[in-house]
């Protein structure tokens, strides 16, 4: 399809992958200029949070100077912290592939004109998401850049290093120090934009295909062919195919999630309620309650929507269908009897109930710590 022939929306989407194959690109040290050497690549941005990791970790090592529970307490979730932000650069790193092959079919749906056979929603939804995924980035932005720019000058007024270099000047590791919060929370906000990206498309071709179901309510389109299910199971497969493919990418970082988003919040509220009125805690705690939430209304959306179309298909004039098309109804519905869930290591799902779980869990584990300071 030209330039020429797309619409606004479809230029929009392609404004916004390019932006999304830039940030695959940092992830990856890749550039046109530099195509050498995949592997060695690959091992680059893994490589410097690393370094950040270690010598956040060397901090409690040496002497600690100021509060000494706070800044112990501060080193351990920044150190959680930036391993959790390691882990998921490894993950998306090491599945760049796979990554930009769901970009591509996201793409496609913009593209494809069968997926505008479903109806005029398709559209309408897109360009809905499209709106969402840019003020979720904007937001994100807004949120987590300052963030970074405050907790280091409010490091640097409080005097505290978390980021040693012992061979250095004191000065020398408050500047290391200000790269590596700058640079760690910029890696946050990359792939944070990331799963935003993939959680609001999902949704919304879930919701693509929910629409196009309650057509089969309308008599006279039920009429006009006999053979609509065939294109509606390949629609239905190719999306359960695609979420399968998500959830082994992001199986990996759901686990990490779950392993260390809890002494996270732990450690933030802990913080929090040992000194109320620093700025810092607040401003660690948001974002770590922020990104596990957000995972975690993803799977409870995923779950909620491939349950809707099993009572959705139900709800249909399946009696006026062929009896071809009233086998492939069948056959749909009996995909859908069991909703497809997100789950860490395949057995934990991803939901709501996982993040109240978890939040209940952590105030009153913060609550019993407290109780014996």
């Amino acid at each position: 399809m030209s330039c020429k022939s797309l619409r606004d929306f479809q230029l929009n989407y392609e404004k916004l992958q390019e932006k999304v194959y830039f940030v695959l690109n940092i992830l990856q040290c890749y550039s046109t200029d530099n195509a050498k050497y995949p592997v060695l690549r690959k091992f680059i941005t893994p490589g410097i949070v690393a370094m950040f990791l270690l010598t956040n970790g060397l901090s409690l090592f040496c002497e600690i100077e100021g509060d000494l529970i706070m800044v112990m307490t501060a080193c351990i979730v920044i150190f959680i912290g930036i391993g959790q932000i390691l882990s998921k650069i490894i993950v998306m790193v090491f599945s760049m592939k796979k990554i930009e092959d769901l970009v591509d079919w996201i793409h496609t749906v913009h593209q494809d004109p069968s997926w505008y056979d479903l109806g005029s929603f398709v559209e309408q939804r897109l360009q809905v998401t499209l709106r969402y995924a840019n003020i979720g980035t904007k937001i994100a932005l807004l949120a987590t850049v300052p963030t970074g720019q405050v907790m280091t000058l409010g490091f640097y007024i409080t005097n505290i290093l978390i980021f040693r270099i012992p061979i250095l000047p004191k000065i020398a590791e408050y500047i290391w120090q200000s790269i590596a919060l700058t640079v760690c929370i910029t890696f946050l906000i990359i792939v944070e934009c990331l799963l935003l990206f993939f959680g609001l498309y999902f949704v919304s071709i879930f919701n693509i295909y929910l629409d196009s179901i309650e057509r089969l309510n309308d008599k006279d389109f039920v009429n006009s062919s006999r053979s609509h299910m065939r294109h509606y199971h390949q629609k239905h497969l190719q999306i359960l195919i695609k979420l399968k493919d998500f959830d082994t990418i992001f199986s990996s970082i759901q686990i990490v999630l779950l392993g260390s988003g809890t002494p996270l919040i732990i450690g933030t509220l802990y913080l929090i309620r040992l000194y109320p009125t620093l700025l810092i805690g607040y401003l660690m705690f948001f974002p770590v309650m922020l990104q596990f939430l957000e995972v975690c209304i993803f799977g409870e959306f995923i779950h909620s929507k491939t349950d809707k179309i099993f009572s959705a298909l139900y709800s249909t004039r399946w009696y006026d269908l062929s009896k071809e098309d009233q086998m492939i109804l069948l056959m749909i519905m009996n995909m859908t009897l069991k909703p497809f869930s997100l789950k860490a290591a395949g057995m934990y799902e991803i939901n709501m109930r996982t993040f109240l779980n978890v939040t209940k869990f952590c105030f009153s584990f913060c609550a019993f710590l407290y109780a014996f300071t």
